[in-house]
């Protein structure tokens, strides 16, 4: 027999799929991991023009500070850790406080999103049941799941798959 409508996608595309409706919905692009980079190195551009930035004052202008950046700003935001508890945090921590909420408004100026807010987005649909409304199965094959975001999305999407009657192979 031959296999028809056979699909294969990442986490992130299908969890791009799945938010889709909603960020349009709410006039929002999602954005690369290189457009991320991109509002780290205008956050720290600004903060930094601002004197806003003591501890990483030194190292603020080097090449590779807007991608670490960029990194650890997207780790924070998928374990949902804010910017008020990165304030209370020594060293360096009101720097990554300040970067954080700089880092946030330059999405919403943007009217773009970060993979935090896609994947809470498309964790929102499933949660309520607006998501892949169809019975077809559905293979999650060694999914890596790196955060506290991906992972409640993983839990909708089992969830929602159960809710429909549809087959789940894990």
């Amino acid at each position: 027999g031959a296999t028809i409508a056979l699909h294969r996608f990442s986490l992130a595309q299908l969890a791009a799929r799945l938010a889709a409706p909603a960020l349009a919905d709410q006039g929002l692009a999602p954005v690369t991991y290189l457009g991320s980079e991109a509002v780290a190195a205008r956050a720290t551009f600004e903060a930094h023009r601002a004197a806003a930035l003591p501890y990483f004052a030194p190292v603020a202008k080097t090449p590779g500070f807007p991608r670490a950046l960029a990194r650890t700003l997207q780790e924070l935001r998928l374990a949902h850790v804010t910017a008020d508890r990165l304030q209370r945090l020594p060293l360096g921590g009101g720097d990554l406080s300040e970067l954080l909420q700089r880092f946030e408004e330059q999405f919403a100026q943007a009217t773009a999103t970060d993979r935090a807010t896609l994947f809470d987005a498309a964790t929102r649909r499933l949660l309520a049941r607006e998501g892949d409304p169809d019975e077809a199965a559905l293979l999650l094959l060694d999914v890596p799941i790196d955060s506290d975001v991906e992972f409640a999305f993983v839990r909708a999407l089992i969830g929602a798959r159960a809710a429909a009657g549809s087959t789940l192979i894990t």
